[in-house]
């Protein structure tokens, strides 16, 4: 076997002055490219691992329904830099995560603060107060562990509550390799002012929760933005290494959560395989509530075909838009059905969310999404066109009206039953004497339901009473004040409120809640419990014996003040009463009134000086239209379900 050897020789002076040349090519180089561009690629990199920590944070949230919260060490609001995050879970939050970018990013930062901005722009706070969210979260209950640091909440709806201000509707982080800044509170938190940031990229995070990043800071002063090298203004809190986070959650596919009807069907009356009805001539209202993981709008979709013609009669797209009280995006639409169509007429109802990628989610409607054609909704009013008060009912244009009581008595304040089979009456036809009498539809089958002596001792009044939603029980007010609940036959009495004065009263369509009125304010009491606490809804001066009533949604409360009629939005828990309306302004005393089925007008007596009734549209408030205008008196009206 031949061994070929292999022989060593010495560099020429050509290799040699090669060699060297390209030696001084990579130290030219190295000088041309100096520190900040490996820091640029930090920023850049770090600002990109705190967006997808935060969008993590979010997807928790959803999924767990809890508040996650992702923080940053501030040294007890002494520095608005830190190589540190950690994540908060739950109503009573916990630390369940420390991450440390220091190993990664060793020369990056994250920056929290405000900075000076170009003309025409300026930080604002979040919402009413900074701290509290769409969702109705507020930061400041909440029982947080650090509350100096900065931080942001995602809510169990995926909204955001920070206590950072906002710009242009984003709250913002910063990442930068060095900052010079100064101590500068900004609506009463202790925040820094960064006066410069080196090589700064922005994590932009919106109300919704969809989380960006762009390079520079949007809308700085010139030289806020610099290149050179800047002293930390001070040492970033330590603390210990912990799992570096991951890469940003893939792409996902809206969910549909929810779908609700207006007004809510009662599934006792419903015919089999049908999920809601709508009347002739009126409105079904529909509402699809969804999310969307990564914040992003959404497009949602109605439509609607005849069975088993399988023709199409309705369909609507358009984007979805942010609902604080139903926790999602929310796209609602009124269906009403073609004229040309018969009492019987069956409908398919389909609806589906989709993002800008094109992922979809479609909702299956439990039980099939089948809506029913029924029979038009009619009014209850009450007039004296007979020569004493009797009940009458009309179709919803006015017309067609129908006598239903007849009595030499006076018949008071009709209320349809929610299934609208029955409607209750106030009446002395029992010797002079008030009560509460029930009746069928068409006025047969007159029975008492509240007589004399059982609400405490005293007699029931003469108007004021309601159906709780369900139809099984009765709210009613005795003649000294007292707010008491019975069963749908008057059986079994229980006070709800020692009320001082004649009072209406209205129960939420939820079920839980009766209002009314007592010492010329709005009261509210919980008639699930015994002996529950009143609540005062609002202290505003009220007109003496004022109605109110719900919307069929139960999100809003009209009632009588300074002779108008006034609705405002209703949230129980939160705020009361807000977002007030005067939706008849009129110099004209208008005094009871009642919702449409479909939540979008409102019918309303006059005295003017006769009982007239107009009907009033949310759309166009202080515009009414004629109703039912004759020279006498009619006057309280029921329509349809009304609560």
């Amino acid at each position: 076997m031949r061994l070929h050897h292999i022989r060593r020789r010495g560099l020429s002076l050509l290799e040699i002055v090669v060699s060297m040349g390209l030696v001084v090519l990579f130290v030219a180089m190295s000088v041309m490219n100096p520190a900040p561009a490996r820091e640029r690629a930090g920023t850049d990199a770090l600002a990109q691992v705190v967006a997808a920590e935060l969008l993590r944070c979010r997807q928790i949230a959803l999924a767990r329904h809890i508040p996650v919260a992702l923080g940053f060490p501030s040294q007890g609001a002494t520095t608005p830099i830190t190589q540190q995050a950690y994540r908060l879970e739950g109503f009573e939050p916990l630390l369940t995560q420390v991450v440390d970018f220091a190993p990664e990013t060793p020369n990056s930062y994250v920056v929290s603060g405000h900075y000076p901005l170009v003309g025409g722009f300026t930080w604002k706070p979040a919402g009413v107060a900074l701290g509290q969210s769409l969702a109705g979260f507020d930061l400041a209950t909440w029982p947080d562990p650090y509350p100096s640091d900065p931080k942001l909440v995602f809510t169990p709806a995926g909204t955001v509550v920070s206590n950072l201000p906002k710009l242009q509707g984003n709250y913002q982080l910063q990442v930068g390799a060095g900052v010079s800044s100064a101590p500068s509170p900004l609506f009463g938190q202790p925040l820094h002012q960064l006066n410069q940031v080196q090589l700064p990229h922005t994590v932009k995070i919106s109300a919704l929760g969809s989380v960006s990043v762009e390079a520079g800071l949007p809308q700085a002063q010139p030289g806020v933005q610099v290149t050179q090298p800047i002293g930390i203004s001070a040492a970033p809190a330590s603390g210990p290494a912990a799992p570096q986070p991951g890469p940003p959650p893939g792409d996902v596919a809206p969910e549909v959560f929810d779908y609700r009807v207006s007004p809510p069907p009662l599934a006792a009356t419903l015919p089999p395989g049908i999920n809601a009805t709508v009347p002739q001539g009126s409105s079904l209202g529909m509402t699809m509530i969804a999310r969307e993981p990564n914040g992003e709008a959404i497009t949602g979709k109605f439509w609607i075909t005849r069975v088993p013609q399988n023709t199409g009669v309705f369909s609507q797209q358009r984007v979805m838009t942010f609902d604080p009280r139903l926790g999602g995006q929310v796209l609602h639409v009124e269906f009403v059905p073609p004229p040309e169509d018969a009492v019987g007429q069956i409908y398919d109802v389909q609806c589906k969310a989709f993002d800008p990628q094109g992922n979809f989610a479609t909702f299956l409607i439990p039980g099939g999404g089948k809506v029913a054609l029924t029979e038009p909704n009619r009014v209850l009013f009450e007039s004296n066109r007979s020569g004493n008060h009797e009940v009458y009912s009309c179709k919803s244009d006015g017309s067609g009206i129908v006598q239903l009581t007849s009595d030499p008595a006076n018949d008071f304040a009709p209320r349809w039953s929610p299934d609208g089979r029955k409607f209750l009456f106030h009446s002395n036809r029992n010797f002079g004497i008030f009560g509460l009498f029930s009746a069928n539809a068409d006025g047969s089958n007159v029975k008492p339901v509240v007589t004399a002596g059982i609400l405490g001792g005293n007699k029931p009044a003469d108007h004021g009473a309601c159906w709780s939603p369900d139809g099984t029980q009765i709210a009613v007010v005795n003649t000294v004040g007292g707010w008491w609940k019975v069963k749908a036959d008057g059986s079994n009495p229980v006070e709800l409120f020692a009320g001082t004065g004649p009072s209406r009263l209205a129960w939420h369509p939820g079920g839980r809640w009766v209002v009314g009125i007592d010492a010329d304010s709005i009261w509210l009491v919980d008639s699930t419990l015994v002996d529950a606490p009143q609540r005062l809804l609002t202290d505003i001066t009220l007109f003496a014996d004022s109605q109110v009533a719900f919307s069929p949604d139960g999100s809003k409360l009209l009632f009588n003040r300074n002779r108008d009629i006034e609705v405002a939005d209703f949230a129980p828990i939160a705020n009361g009463l807000s977002n007030f309306l005067n939706l008849t302004n009129s110099a004209d005393l208008e005094a009871q009134a009642c919702w449409s089925p479909d939540g979008l007008s409102v019918l309303v007596d006059a005295y003017s000086p006769d009982c007239t009734i107009y009907q009033y549209f949310l759309s166009a408030p202080g515009v009414r239209k004629d109703f039912l205008v004759r020279p006498l008196c009619d006057n309280d009206p029921s329509w349809g379900r009304a609560f």
